[in-house]
Parts: structure tokens; sequence; C-alpha cells
């Protein structure tokens, strides 16, 4: 009996120490693991409300109109990345290149993509610090106007002559 008890206690002694390491091995693994879940979760939350900052019913595209609303938003968005990366100047932003991703050209700028959603009289001008976008909507026949002041304008009348949307 004094064998079996010393022996219990020896087996105690040696892997005791591993034992209880496991054990505390699990228990930050666990830890971790919901702490991590917990902060990705609350990131996801944070972010989503950050990003998305426009009203639903501007994102929805339910017609030909609504179609070239958003490709024009988008080229503003993609004229100010063409400035970034093209040393602050928009010049060339209406052309075709092979460097940078531009409106129109051989790649289908986003010129492209407006005209296939049927907007017609479609018109760009650039020039350094600034440039204009403009086209007539398919049903509506307004005409939609982005410039490099960050203007978004829907007029009865043309703005080409003026280059500039106000």
């Amino acid at each position: 009996m004094f064998l079996k008890n010393n022996t219990a206690l020896h087996i105690l002694k040696v892997f005791g120490i591993h034992a209880l390491f496991l054990v505390m091995y699990i228990c930050c693994f666990i830890w971790i693991y919901t702490g991590v879940q917990k902060e990705s979760l609350d990131v996801n939350v944070e972010t989503k409300s950050e990003v998305v900052s426009v009203p639903a019913q501007d994102v929805r595209v339910n017609n030909r109109d609504d179609a070239v609303r958003s490709y024009m938003k988008a080229a503003q968005v993609l004229a100010e990345i063409y400035k970034f990366q093209n040393d602050g100047s928009y010049d060339g932003l209406c052309e075709g290149s092979t460097d940078f991703y531009t409106l129109e050209g051989e790649r289908g700028g986003i010129l492209k993509y407006v005209k296939m959603a049927g907007a017609t009289d479609v018109f760009c001008h650039t020039g350094g610090t600034q440039y204009m976008i403009e086209v007539q909507m398919p049903e509506s026949k307004q005409f939609v106007c982005v410039d490099a002041s960050l203007e978004y304008v829907e007029n009865d009348l043309s703005r080409e002559t003026e280059q500039k949307c106000s």
C-alpha cells in the first residue's frame, strides 16, 4: 500500500506541473480566442457604420438614369485617385492611357459604361487642377455634371460651355 501511494505521489510530482501547464494553456487559448472573436465583431460593426454614408435610396439602381448617376459618382472618386497618382494633376484624365486608369480608354474607362447605360452627349474636360464631366441621362434627359469641386449637379441645361458644374 505504501508503494502505491508513493508511486502516485511521484507521478503527481513529475507530471503535475505538465498537467497544470496544459490546463493553463487551454484556458489562455480560450480567453484569447473569445477576445479576438469579440474584437473582430466590434471592428466589423464600426467599419460598417463608418463606410455606409450614402442613404440606401441613393444606392439602388432601378432604371438607366440611376445607373448613370451611380457611374458619375464613381467617376468623381476615380478622378480623385487619378489626381493623387498623377502628381496632383487631372491632365489626361479624359484620355486613354496605358500608365493610369483613366475615364476613357481601350481598357474600358468609366465613360464607356456611362454610354452603355444609355447616356448621351458625354463631355469630359481636364486642365491641371480642374476637370468636368457632363452627360445627358437617357430617360429624364437631365444633364448630370461632376467636377473638381466635388459638385454633383443635375440640370435641364448643359454646362459644357462653362466647363464647371456651378
